[in-house]
């Protein structure tokens, strides 16, 4: 129950973006933006996004800080990875119809979560035992 509360800032951030996404499809379709692209980033971004929270959770618990350095680059470290290989999976699946603005609609959702996973961190951090 205690990790499904420290989640729901995520949850609740997928749930808004996928909320935008339906409601403005018409916009995105006019716009030359993929809602099928943009709502793929969003489920790939919270996937990770949940991943490296439960990640640096651990790394919070151990007496070294350097773990938790360690943990917040390498999480990093690894959603970058992961969306450019998203991206080059993407270009190379559809080179000649993939949605640039479908990509930079995923880029600001990279924003978005990573400002929540930094307010869930950052929670976390005030606590006497994390």
């Amino acid at each position: 129950m205690k990790d499904l509360r420290l989640f729901m800032p995520v949850i609740f951030t997928f749930i808004m973006i996928v909320a935008v996404i339906f409601t403005f499809t018409p916009q995105f379709e006019k716009a030359s933006v993929a809602p099928n692209v943009l709502m793929g980033g969003n489920l790939l971004l919270f996937v990770v996004t949940i991943a490296t929270i439960a990640f640096q959770k651990k790394a919070l618990s151990h007496a070294n800080p350097n773990v938790f350095i360690r943990s917040i680059m390498s999480s990093m470290l690894l959603k970058m990875l992961i969306g450019a290989a998203a991206v080059l999976i993407y270009v190379q699946m559809h080179p000649d119809t993939y949605s640039r603005y479908g990509i930079f609609g995923t880029m600001i959702f990279y924003l978005v979560y990573l400002s929540v996973e930094v307010f869930v961190v950052m929670k976390l951090n005030r606590k006497k035992n994390a």
